[in-house]
């Protein structure tokens, strides 16, 4: 299945620890939300209780609660990713962030940080933008730009959904073996 990219969501998901960012990604929301009113961010995922109470207070303070929702954990994220338009990732850093190889077999165009380790290894310009590291105005920027065309949104989506087979088991058996023999014949010469 792939998403329509027509529903008024964006969604990201991941544990809510201040490592993710959400504290920054709804100072964003802040920025683009009254743009787009019937929009709303979607944040699944599970954390501490001071840390969600954190972003509840943040949320709160800036008026976003109709707008931005801490949905919990989900074991149907790939649903949730179906019935969602644009998936964002705000981390600071990550390791190689599994969740943007999901959103992307959904079919979801993303925005995301280009933060420290992953998300430049998985996201081009051909299926997502990737915003410099807490550059808020170029990721609010990019936001709108999706949020505003469906039919962007429909292209970079079929696009990611395209990209995300070179990240299949048996692509990446092939590179490895191919490069293996790449050494074995550099060896023996």
């Amino acid at each position: 299945s792939i998403s329509n990219v027509g529903a008024k969501v964006v969604i990201t998901a991941g544990r809510i620890a201040p490592v993710k960012g959400y504290d920054i990604l709804i100072d964003i929301w802040a920025m683009v939300a009254e743009k787009f009113p019937d929009w709303q961010l979607h944040i699944y995922g599970e954390g501490n209780a001071p840390a969600i109470q954190t972003l509840k207070d943040q949320i709160l303070k800036l008026n976003l609660t109709e707008s931005v929702i801490l949905k919990g954990i989900t074991n149907t994220i790939q649903d949730k990713m179906l019935n969602s338009s644009i998936f964002v990732m705000s981390s600071h850093n990550e390791c190689f962030p599994l969740v943007l190889l999901e959103a992307k077999a959904c079919g979801l165009p993303i925005v995301s940080f280009d933060c420290p380790h992953g998300p430049a290894n998985i996201i081009n310009a051909n299926d997502g933008r990737l915003v410099p590291l807490y550059d808020t105005t170029a990721f609010a920027n990019q936001l709108v730009e999706l949020m505003d065309n469906q039919e962007l949104r429909k292209q970079l989506g079929e696009q990611a959904r395209n990209n995300v087979v070179k990240f299949k088991t048996g692509h990446i058996m092939e590179t490895w073996e191919a490069l293996f023999y790449e050494l074995a014949e550099t060896k023996a010469s």
